[in-house]
């Protein structure tokens, strides 16, 4: 299966600085550990940084349904990059998408 795991690397991959930054992050070793771990039960990995460029990065790695091929699933570790509401941003956008994830939801 196709596994996306998505989080926070860096903070500058938005149009403008807004609202309250965003300073958790997860350690780029413990997102490498999951990685190898998923890797190692037969899944086809990729890292990736949520940003604004998420949605194109997905419409490559993920396969759609209708193509005949097995659906993929993101494994959230993002906590978002600003504003009041930013760790509900990349589970709203993945729900939007129709891609399954685990982690964190928008509630």
């Amino acid at each position: 299966m196709k596994v996306a795991i998505i989080y926070n690397k860096d903070q500058t991959g938005v149009i403008n600085k807004f609202g309250m930054q965003n300073k958790e992050v997860y350690n780029p070793k413990t997102v490498k550990m999951v990685a190898n771990a998923l890797e190692k039960g037969g899944h086809n990995v990729r890292i990736a940084d949520g940003d604004m460029y998420i949605i194109e990065k997905l419409k490559e790695f993920m396969p759609r349904v209708i193509e005949g091929e097995r659906m993929g699933i993101v494994f959230n570790m993002a906590y978002g990059i600003q504003g009041e509401s930013r760790y509900t941003h990349l589970p709203a956008m993945l729900e939007m998408l129709g891609i399954p994830y685990v982690g964190s939801g928008t509630v």
